[in-house]
């Protein structure tokens, strides 16, 4: 599932989560069909919108189709370096303007790069709407790469490398999706490489940007107090949407097996603890129902204290991650634990173990009540705002389908805990489990723990080259 990848690594959440267990089914219709027009333009490009009036607000958001996906070795990053520079001037303004102008209407440009999309986005007083939509059309058909602009970034580029790299749950993550995936570039690192960073040639990385920002490429989501005609009108104008579209899109890369076999993979690092990472093949937006019912098996195994593994490890562990997110292409479900160096073993044998029941035993109906609950309720919280709805139905536009979105709740009612059991069987199997440990190493007396960011940039770098 989109944004929730089911994520709770430390022990909160728990009154949320007992709320939304005890009431009763959310909503039937979270984001309803009926209430969203698309529009597809000459260009290709493709307009979202849901008019809601319950706030005088407008969440306005732009998805390209593309991310670390279509990146190689040689162009690792190049996604993410667009996103920092876009937003660095357009075709009429300076460098810094954009966020100024933004600000001056009370919000705040957002930008995500992902492995399958890239997101800009803002949410304004919807008297602005039409500001926004041109602002953020200028700056996506006008990006330049200036060396001046690049300089500047450099440094901001590099440090969040660094921060990813003294991230111990980031570590094991992308860990996992390099022992996963020997080929495929879902295994390249959204933060691109530091020698990519040192040595970009710019005009490769405008030629990069030329062939995946066009509008045959992007989705423009508006959800909020608007009118869907007007939006139209300013879409059009503000991405010159008229023009003739591309050629038909790139063929997706090769898809790749995650997992075709068993790997592990042991380290020792300066983090505090040890980390004890689990990867799994997973099924991708288009593999239905698998889909679904993954999502349901990641809200089972980690639902806050009601979780399968929090239960499990109770006492052993400082904090327990399951993560599935929905892809383009299948991707992975990971398990990551963080417990005492004396305790590995003993965590590891029951993560595998409750990993394990899941294909024997399966669920109960009882229980898949339970989680369904727990699942719809958390979509329903996600799209409270109009940001939330625009994030959902983006994220869904850029890998598949807005649509998506509008029959999931439907789609996740509809499986029955044989689906769950046939799901778990055919993907969670041990035989195929990726796994990644980090070690403490052996702290002198009287010395810090805390994570050494020069070491781990040079494991993370090592690891992703």
């Amino acid at each position: 599932m989109y944004r929730r990848a089911v994520s709770r690594f430390l022990p909160v959440l728990g009154g949320i989560l007992a709320a939304l267990i005890a009431a009763g089914p959310a909503p039937a219709v979270t984001l309803d069909a009926r209430s969203i027009h698309e529009r597809v333009f000459p260009s290709g490009l493709r307009l979202i919108v849901r008019p809601s009036h319950a706030l005088s607000l407008t969440a306005v958001q732009v998805w390209i189709h593309v991310g670390s996906f279509r990146e190689t070795p040689e162009t690792s990053g190049y996604a993410h370096i667009i996103e920092h520079l876009v937003f660095k001037g357009g075709a009429d303004r300076a460098p810094g303007i954009l966020d100024q102008e933004v600000e001056d209407m009370g919000g705040l440009l957002a930008a995500t790069t992902g492995r399958d999309w890239t997101m800009f986005g803002a949410t304004v007083a919807s008297r602005y709407t039409g500001r926004v939509i041109h602002l953020m059309g200028n700056a996506l058909r006008g990006a330049r790469f200036r060396l001046e602009d690049y300089g500047p970034e450099r440094g901001v580029l590099l440090d969040e490398i660094r921060r990813a790299a003294a991230d111990p749950l980031s570590v094991v993550t992308q860990k996992l999706y390099e022992a996963a995936f020997e080929r495929h570039p879902y295994r390249l690192d959204t933060h691109g490489l530091v020698r990519t960073i040192h040595t970009l040639n710019l005009d490769a990385l405008r030629t990069w940007y030329e062939r995946y920002y066009h509008p045959a490429n992007m989705s423009v989501v508006v959800v909020g107090d608007v009118d869907p005609e007007t939006i139209a009108r300013l879409v059009q104008a503000a991405f010159e949407a008229g023009g003739a579209a591309r050629a038909a899109p790139e063929p997706l890369p090769e898809p790749e097996l995650a997992g075709a076999q068993a790997k592990r993979q042991e380290e020792v690092t300066p983090f505090a603890g040890s980390y004890i990472g689990l990867a799994f093949p997973a099924p991708s937006v288009a593999d239905v129902p698998d889909v679904y019912a993954m999502d349901l098996l990641v809200t089972l195994l980690e639902q806050g204290d009601y979780g399968r593994l929090p239960a499990a490890l109770q006492g052993h562990v400082s904090g327990v991650k399951a993560t599935f997110e929905t892809r383009r292409q299948q991707g992975l479900l990971t398990v990551v634990a963080r417990t005492d160096a004396g305790n590995a073993a003993l965590v590891e044998e029951a993560l595998r173990r409750e990993i394990r029941r899941l294909g024997a035993e399966g669920v109960s109906n009882a229980d898949l009540a339970t989680t369904k609950r727990v699942l719809v309720g958390t979509y329903a919280l996600d799209n409270e705002t109009f940001s939330g709805q625009a994030n959902t139905l983006g994220y869904y536009e850029a890998i598949d389908n807005w649509r998506f979105a509008t029959t999931y709740l439907e789609k996740i009612q509809a499986v029955s805990a044989d689906e769950v059991k046939a799901t778990a069987r055919k993907y969670l199997s041990l035989d195929r489990c990726c796994t990644v440990v980090l070690r403490p190493r052996a702290v002198p007396s009287g010395e810090s723990p805390a994570p050494a960011v020069g070491n781990l940039l040079h494991l993370l770098r090592e690891g992703s080259q």
